[in-house]
């Protein structure tokens, strides 16, 4: 089941870009924060990776996190249904502890899979949008 060419999410009670994602990988949704600071495609914890079909290639990496920090993730790689298409993606895979879990994001959305999409955040209307663009 693939998606339509649009994302529509919501704004959470805390304030943050709420958005279902399906993974083509085990046919099932789950919730993604988008994080415009993060530059990568997606990034979930080890305790959540195996539920949306995430598969390790790579063991250890170093990253630096946005607060200027330096950790060791895993890569790894995930098919999306993405606003009407299939798309494999790297995975960024941390051991930090999950914080997912009942109606809560399992995932961070960053920059490079935002690209090159209209993203729309109504904090006022408590919308998301993520769209195609032309070409």
């Amino acid at each position: 089941m693939l998606a339509v060419p649009e994302l529509r999410g919501q704004v959470d009670a805390l304030g943050r870009p709420i958005v279902s994602v399906v993974s083509a990988s085990t046919g099932d949704p789950f919730l993604a924060l988008i994080d415009t600071g993060f530059n990568g495609w997606l990034m979930v914890s080890a305790d959540d990776a195996p539920s949306i079909g995430v598969r390790t290639i790579v063991d250890l990496q170093s990253v630096q996190m946005g607060d200027g920090r330096s950790v060791l993730v895993r890569r790894g790689r995930v098919v999306l249904d993405w606003l009407g298409a299939r798309r494999e993606v790297e995975v960024f895979i941390s051991d930090e502890p999950s914080r997912g879990g009942e109606g809560r994001p399992v995932a961070l959305i960053g920059a490079e899979l935002l690209a090159p999409h209209l993203l729309l955040v109504d904090y006022g209307a408590r919308t998301v949008e993520i769209e195609t663009q032309g070409g």
